[in-house]
């Protein structure tokens, strides 16, 4: 999976100039992995690392803190955009992504909502 990640970002660099790297469900992930790939995926030319709470079980100040934290400890984490995307299972996502812009330092957010029966699927996004 590491050695994908960089040829994933490695393929795109060539395709284009500004490239999103999003580990699927990176907040359940193993943090010392975690951190080992995105210092690779930056290297290798990812502009923005989006960390997201793909099923929607994060609490925000904890949340935050994950991303502060991946951000203190990757090495190169100042060459990226930080990005988080939350579902909203939990009722969370907006919470959540706010937590991740306050506390974590992500420049970008977006919070999707899941609740099929009460409204379609919407992402906003917001860039500073």
């Amino acid at each position: 999976m590491f050695e994908q990640a960089k040829l994933a970002v490695r393929f795109a660099r060539n395709l284009c100039g500004d490239i999103e790297f999003s580990p699927e469900d990176g907040y359940r992930s193993d943090p010392d992995f975690l951190c080992r790939v995105l210092e690779a995926v930056i290297a290798e030319g990812a502009t923005t690392i989006n960390i997201p709470d793909t099923v929607g079980y994060a609490v925000p100040e904890l949340y935050g803190s994950f991303i502060r934290q991946l951000r203190e400890r990757v090495p190169n984490s100042d060459k990226a955009i930080w990005s988080v995307h939350c579902h909203n299972d939990l009722g969370m996502a907006v919470a959540n992504s706010l937590a991740g812009v306050k506390l974590g330092g992500a420049r970008r957010w977006s919070a999707r909502s899941t609740d099929w029966a009460n409204a379609p699927a919407t992402a906003r996004w917001k860039r500073w």
